[in-house]
């Protein structure tokens, strides 16, 4: 990649998590260009936790299951390397420990910041918002120095494609999956 400021060279990452009502979770990573077109698409198979790590885990489940078993994944899935990670599940901001790109929890029309502490099983203790538009956008205090970055990617985006749809896209995208699995 050459820079963020050519939109044909910069990716921006989706990353969500979708669960089943048997408590199945399925990830889904959609990586786009500024112009919101898609570069690479990755979903999971279904990931369910068994009993003994639902008892174990306890509250930190959902830390567990989508900030380091579904998110790490699907990053290690991807050829390219974005320049930002975005996604619309607290939980996810677990990965942030991990991840050599910035990790944003991206909200619409949200009053205030949830609590990532909980949400992430105390892997985030501090966090930054700020209001872009009608979306808020929160990092761990660790990312605060990228905040720059972020803000400008978010707003070359915004100004092509809302900035949460490409989470329906990755949803549609899984539920395809489903139903053609389910059929073969």
């Amino acid at each position: 990649m050459t820079g963020p400021d050519n939109p044909s060279e910069s990716a921006l990452a989706f990353l969500t998590v979708i669960e089943d009502d048997d408590g199945s979770c399925y990830g889904g990573l959609l990586a786009v260009n500024l112009a919101g077109r898609p570069l690479e698409f990755h979903c999971t198979a279904p990931l369910r936790p068994n009993r003994a790590q639902q008892i174990l885990y306890g509250g930190t489940l959902t830390a567990f299951v989508y900030g380091e078993q579904i998110a790490p994944a699907l990053l290690g899935q991807l050829e390219l390397k974005p320049q930002l990670v975005l996604s619309d599940q607290p939980a996810v901001l677990a990965l942030q420990r991990t991840s050599q790109q910035p990790v944003v929890l991206l909200a619409r029309g949200q009053q205030q910041s949830p609590d990532l502490s909980a949400a992430t099983a105390g892997m985030v203790r501090g966090q930054s918002s700020w209001q872009l538009g009608s979306y808020w956008l929160t990092v761990s205090d660790c990312q605060q120095e990228e905040r720059p970055l972020i803000d400008r990617l978010a707003r070359m985006l915004d100004e092509t494609v809302d900035l949460d749809e490409p989470f329906g896209r990755i949803r549609e995208a899984i539920q395809e999956a489903q139903r053609s699995a389910r059929a073969a």
